[in-house]
């Protein structure tokens, strides 16, 4: 989905006239979101700090939440780098 939208973003911006060819522009975009993909979230730190327990059932969710934004984020950004290549 993400290649598709890049594909439509080149198609429509593509009018000829001599500018970036449609693998450079694509390289343009993947370069800039990897640029503003933050960065993962270091799990040991935020578990000491909000520590699982009984009494705090959400500290739990949090966990759970951040290692899947990390599982996430890994693979956009994996997928831009294979778009680089």
């Amino acid at each position: 989905a993400m290649m598709e939208s890049l594909l439509l973003t080149v198609g429509q911006s593509a009018g000829g006239g001599g500018g970036a060819s449609m693998e450079e522009t694509i390289g343009h975009v993947a370069e800039d979101i990897i640029k503003r993909t933050p960065a993962c979230w270091d799990l040991v730190w935020v578990q000491s700090k909000y520590p699982t327990k009984y009494e705090e059932s959400m500290n739990t969710v949090l966990i759970q939440e951040l290692t899947r934004f990390n599982n996430l984020n890994g693979v956009i950004t994996s997928s831009l780098k294979d778009i680089l290549k």
